[in-house]
């Protein structure tokens, strides 16, 4: 009896460890070398796909899905709603990409060659939970695909290996009144090291607006689209055109003030005729990863807004002393908590004296610039440390419950031993 319940001890606290390591120990990528991979023909595969990222892996497909078409890959691999983005990260150049939305997932297929699906894929994935962007790898099982279909999905043009990176100042929505004149924002391109021309258009619906030394004048009230555009002669799409990249700004041009960011100018500082352009900042603006880095520790519920301010020529203008913006922030923002920053040139944030103003954020300012309207709070994330400890813990309790249950069985078993050999 004691030997049964002694194995049945030494089985327990060895599955514990065994857990305990898998826990700690990165989950292994199973490499497939190159003389193991099988040429795949034009068609659609299913694939495994295993990640070595410590935790968080559930949050990915764990198979992903090859199109072959033309001697072209493209690699399809999703990821849940715990994730803020995916990235298939190349050195310095950036993967053509499409994306496609399946609440709660999110799939994003990559156009890659028959090289990178042998090799050990590198992501980027920012983790929300943890509130931070972590690295990990990724590598196909291709000895063990298994083929769905002769056929592709037809997606239209799919994009080259590599596309160009658009960087500009733009955010990505503004409102300004109908009539006034807007500098559009400029824009570079790169693709690694090479740099590429940036073309700029704007429609109004389908028509296309004319644009005089770099400035639109919105005409008749609507949604305006401002069009950036990189192209490069070294890769290309699946239709044989050059390799783009497009950056999308929507104008809405209205008869009244700006809806978003409104302007009192109670002191005079202003010049005569000053107008404001402003705008509200996403994840896909210039800038916006910056700032949300440096909120990341101040504020999870927040907004990004870019202030110019701009005569009737478009050309920017100085205040000579403090004036008034009106932010409208989201209504789920509690307009007796919220704050206001302004991003300084050097990236550090300055707070500004704020209040509530029904469905706007009042500060008091004294120049143009990005601004930051947020509720003060993060939401406690568990440091990778602190789940090793709760697994520690967990192992130090159960060892502690078996090695009294064995110590309990040896008491008794003595017991029983000295009634048994005791008089008779």
């Amino acid at each position: 009896m004691v030997n049964r319940i002694k194995r049945t001890a030494r089985l327990c606290a060895g599955m514990l460890l065994a857990v305990l390591f898998l826990g700690i120990l990165p989950i292994g990528s199973l490499t497939v070398g190159a003389e193991a991979a099988v040429l795949l023909g034009d068609g659609t595969y299913r694939i495994p796909i295993r990640y070595d990222i410590r935790m968080g892996a559930d949050s990915f497909t764990s198979t992903a899905t090859v199109e072959v078409l033309n001697g072209r890959y493209y690699l399809t691999v999703g990821y849940s709603s715990s994730i803020g983005y995916l990235r298939l990260n190349a050195g310095d150049a950036e993967v053509g990409k499409t994306t496609e939305q399946e609440t709660p997932w999110t799939y994003e297929t990559y156009t890659v060659s028959a090289e990178t699906l042998r090799e050990s894929l590198s992501f980027s994935a920012y983790i929300n939970a943890m509130g931070r962007q972590t690295e990990f790898s990724g590598t196909l099982d291709l000895s063990a695909a298994e083929k769905l279909s002769d056929d592709v999905r037809d997606l239209g043009e799919r994009p080259a290996e590599f596309v160009p990176v658009i960087v500009t100042d733009a955010a990505a929505e503004y409102t300004l009144r109908q009539g006034t004149v807007l500098r559009l924002p400029e824009a570079t391109a790169t693709l690694g090291a090479e740099t590429c021309e940036v073309t700029v258009r704007v429609f109004c619906g389908e028509t296309e607006q004319p644009i005089t030394d770099g400035k639109l004048t919105p005409e008749q009230i609507g949604t305006y689209t401002v069009l950036y555009r990189a192209e490069s002669e070294r890769y290309r799409t699946s239709l044989g055109n050059n390799t783009f990249t497009e950056y999308r700004v929507t104008i809405h041009a209205v008869t009244g003030e700006n809806e978003t960011v409104r302007s009192e100018d109670p002191n005079g500082v202003l010049p005569t005729g000053t107008y404001l352009l402003a705008g509200r900042m996403t994840d896909t603006s210039a800038g916006y990863a910056a700032v949300a880095e440096r909120m990341k520790t101040v504020a999870d519920l927040f907004e990004v807004y870019t202030v110019e301010l701009l005569d009737s020529e478009g050309e920017a203008v100085t205040a000579a002393g403090d004036f008034v913006l009106y932010f409208r922030a989201d209504a789920c923002f509690d307009r007796t908590k919220a704050r206001v920053w302004r991003v300084e040139e050097d990236g550090s944030l300055t707070e500004l004296e704020c209040e509530g103003w029904g469905r706007y954020i009042k500060a008091t300012t004294d120049r143009g610039g990005t601004y930051i309207v947020g509720v003060p709070g993060v939401a406690f994330r568990m440091p990778m440390w602190g789940y090793l400890l709760m697994l520690v813990g967990v192992l130090v309790v159960v060892l502690a419950v078996v090695f009294g249950i064995v110590r309990h069985a040896r008491r008794s078993h003595r017991s029983r031993r000295k009634q048994s050999s005791g008089p008779r």
